[in-house]
């Protein structure tokens, strides 16, 4: 895994837990803790390693893009 891999999955690993942090608290917190989850998913995408599979038109494993 390469270090912009590991960046990526990093702050994803963060946004998971203050989505999780977020829907314990309930609230107004809890209504962002949905939007938080996805953006931490998205996030995943974002993987240099998988923009240039992409890139070169080989397939990835993430499963299609939604």
């Amino acid at each position: 895994m390469s270090k912009g891999d590991r960046l990526i999955e990093k702050g994803s690993d963060w946004l998971g837990r203050l989505s999780g942090k977020a829907a314990a608290r309930g609230g107004l917190a809890g209504k962002l803790a949905h939007p938080l989850a996805e953006d931490s998913a998205f996030l995943r995408k974002l993987k240099p390693s998988l923009i240039k599979a992409r890139a070169k038109g080989q397939g990835t494993d993430e499963g299609p893009a939604a």
